[in-house]
């Protein structure tokens, strides 16, 4: 994991300690219901691998910016955003508003 993303999570109280980054497979689409983007970027990337199982969309109205080489307060900027769009994506895959 990224220091900046970690010492990030750190500040907030989150153990980061067992994620392991890795890269997007698209035998994934095939195996998974839904796959969410952090940006539009990243959605269109997925949606060209092609026809899958897994519903493709994204995780917030808006894209999160990437803060991988920004400073410490780009990563709390961005674990903001995370924090407040997490409840609203989970609300909706569990039918809970």
């Amino acid at each position: 994991m990224n220091r900046g993303a970690l010492a990030a999570l750190a500040r907030r109280g989150y153990d980061g300690s067992a994620h392991r980054a890795r890269q997007f497979s698209a035998s994934w689409l095939g195996d998974r219901d839904l796959i969410l983007a952090m940006d539009s970027s990243n959605l269109a990337d997925l949606k060209r691998l092609g026809p899958g199982h897994a519903e493709v969309r994204m995780f917030a109205p808006d894209d999160i910016p990437d803060p991988y080489g920004g400073s410490p307060a780009d990563f709390d900027h961005v674990l903001d955003l995370l924090e407040a769009a997490a409840p609203v994506i989970a609300g909706k895959l569990t039918g809970v508003r």
